[in-house]
């Protein structure tokens, strides 16, 4: 089952490159970053970039102009959030997480089931 990351507005750069080595353990077709607000990527001990790409937009809007047929899935801690593991998980699924020191962008929550 395909499946993607999306970062909304990162901020460290060794957070994202976990995320790449994460991503790239689990199978992940890609990863997103909207707002790019770090330098370069650190922590990806594995050089991911090889394997899987990693696509940046400027903003939530460029990323919803594109033409990507994904089914976006916020990961947060909100009242009405459903507990990750119990979610009967989407074909084509992507997986948004919000910055280090915030949470999803309202731009990004519009496009989370």
């Amino acid at each position: 089952m395909p499946f993607a990351i999306l970062l909304d507005r990162p901020k460290h750069s060794c957070n994202l490159g976990t995320v790449m080595r994460s991503a790239y353990n689990f199978g992940a077709a890609c990863v997103f970053t909207i707002g790019r607000r770090y330098k370069e990527t650190a922590a990806d001990t594995t050089s991911t970039g090889r394997h899987i790409p990693i696509i940046n937009f400027p903003t939530i809007e460029d990323y919803k102009n594109t033409s990507l047929n994904w089914i976006h899935i916020g990961v947060e801690i909100l009242p009405k959030s459903l507990n990750l593991p119990k979610l009967t998980h989407p074909k084509q699924a992507v997986y948004c997480f919000g910055p280090e020191d915030g949470t999803l962008s309202k731009g990004c929550l519009s496009i989370c089931k």
